[in-house]
């Protein structure tokens, strides 16, 4: 009975350190990054104003508008400022979206987002 009690602590162990361990030593986990956001165009009508955040990391770039009602545009350019990928948002009070940016080449993009009057920068960077 005392050996079949030690073989259960060793399993549990060991799913313990294999689900809290990373798969590579080598290789930290992906988190996502904030992107700071600068209002480059500030609304002319505060009410048109929203909240808008964006997060990415190596493979995804995420955008989150809240308080706003319209179509959002979110647009990505490298830094020649051509434009590299775009997509059109349509937000009801809420609305989040994410774009795939695995496919990108490694360097330093700008994400601007376009609502109404107001249009927002802010800068990320692919990793290699």
């Amino acid at each position: 009975m005392k050996t079949k009690i030690h073989y259960l602590l060793l399993i549990l162990m060991a799913g313990f350190i294999a689900a809290n361990m990373p798969l590579f030593a080598d290789e930290p986990p992906d988190e996502d990054e904030d992107v700071d956001l600068y209002c480059v165009r500030p609304p002319i009508l505060k009410s048109s104003h929203g909240s808008f955040s964006a997060t990415c990391n190596s493979a995804t770039l995420t955008v989150d508008v809240d308080y706003y009602r319209g179509d959002v545009v979110i647009e990505i350019l490298n830094p020649a400022g051509s434009l590299v990928l775009s997509s059109t948002l349509y937000v009801d009070g809420f609305a989040s979206k994410t774009l795939d940016i695995s496919q990108l080449q490694a360097g330093d993009y700008v994400l601007r987002i376009v609502a109404g009057d107001v249009i927002y920068e802010g800068s990320f960077h692919v990793p290699d």
